[in-house]
């Protein structure tokens, strides 16, 4: 995350994530992220791998020295599919914003019935001129 931070204005993985890393550590930006993970992953198994932690972590290093606002919506259906899962968003008083999006549908490919969600995330961040 931190070597591309100067570079995108937001990250959109999605099916995985730098579960061997603390990228969180490391960050000196804030960032934006939307991520998508099927609950039901057979590549990224969410019972090996703590996924809520992982971006829990990324949230809080991001809403360090800003209020921070957290929303949990349980039963959120995708915009472009019979998904229906849970929508997690953090958002910090300097406009930062991680969505984390997690599906019992999708196996590795959750993102599929996503694309929208993604799209009109991603394009409301710019880098700075």
């Amino acid at each position: 995350l931190e070597r591309f931070a100067d570079k995108v204005a937001c990250f959109a993985p999605t099916s995985g994530f730098l579960f061997r890393f603390e990228p969180w550590a490391q960050l000196t930006k804030k960032v934006n992220i939307i991520h998508h993970q099927s609950t039901h992953d057979s590549v990224f198994p969410l019972d090996r791998f703590d996924l809520n932690d992982y971006v829990g972590k990324v949230a809080k290093k991001n809403g360090e020295g800003t209020t921070q606002s957290y929303t949990k919506t349980e039963g959120y259906k995708s915009r472009e599919g019979d998904y229906v899962g849970t929508k997690e968003v953090w958002t910090n008083a300097d406009g930062h914003i991680i969505e984390l999006f997690t599906y019992p549908q999708g196996d590795h490919f959750p993102s599929w019935h996503n694309r929208q969600e993604i799209w009109n995330f991603v394009k409301q961040f710019s880098l700075p001129k």
